[in-house]
């Protein structure tokens, strides 16, 4: 049901443009599991110091990532800090790639075995790693402006 959602999500903090737009840009919210998938969510992001004000600002600007399992997101999430992201600077599109591209962009060691090609996740390039790198800080700027 709808209501209940909305609820939650101005208990969260948004105001009624924010869940109005939120709902709008990510109609499949609608569809998610308050205790599936968007408390977990909220608690993963909590367990990586990010305050409800933050949340909603991430959740707004990016609804999409309520959709994703607890694990994928911690295990992201974990790699990307890892990397030297904090997670002000984070624009979320990491999430979107594909497991065989995370793992190129991000590097050595992801736990997600043999790559196309045959390639051991763990034997790819930092060039990638790099390209990523100066990616994310340039959407990291424009998310910040």
């Amino acid at each position: 049901s709808l209501k209940p959602k909305v609820r939650w999500l101005k208990e969260l903090g948004m105001d009624d443009e924010q869940v109005a737009k939120t709902i709008t840009t990510f109609p499949n919210l609608m569809g998610y599991s308050l205790e599936g998938n968007l408390k977990p969510t909220v608690e993963t992001l909590r367990e990586y110091d990010f305050t409800d004000n933050r949340i909603v600002q991430v959740i707004s600007k990016f609804p999409p990532l309520v959709g994703y399992s607890s694990k994928r997101l911690e295990h992201r999430m974990g790699v990307v800090k890892a990397a030297g992201f904090l997670p002000d600077q984070w624009s979320w599109s990491f999430m979107r790639l594909t497991d065989a591209k995370f793992a190129a962009h991000f590097g050595k060691g992801l736990g997600y075995g043999r790559l196309p090609g045959g390639k051991d996740d763990r034997e790819v390039s930092t060039a990638h790693e790099l390209q990523l790198r100066s990616k994310l800080e340039a959407e990291s700027e424009d998310v910040a402006r």
